[in-house]
């Protein structure tokens, strides 16, 4: 059986495009590849796990060919960030 590899490549800076100056973060997806774009900035205001967890989820519905519509994988990206944010902060308390 041959084993099956997907790779997430995560960049965690300043912005340089034009996209990435206007989100948080910004998952472009390649196949068995899904390169993920964290602003720097987002450690700062709080809000690092939650873009995180949010890239995360968008990498992980191309990895598995989701059905979902783009606004529903956004708001289950939405969705599963804001509760990661919330446990990790629970447990930094």
């Amino acid at each position: 059986m041959k084993p099956i590899i997907k790779t997430i490549i995560v960049e965690w800076r300043k912005p340089r495009t034009p996209m990435e100056k206007k989100c948080w973060g910004v998952t472009n997806d390649h196949g068995d590849i899904s390169h993920v774009f964290i602003r720097d900035s987002a450690i700062g205001r709080g809000i690092g796990v939650d873009t995180f967890f949010h890239e995360m989820t968008h990498a992980f519905f191309n990895f598995h060919e989701s059905k979902m519509t783009r606004k529903e994988e956004e708001q289950t990206a939405q969705a599963i960030g804001r509760a990661a944010r919330g446990l990790i902060n629970a447990q930094n308390q």
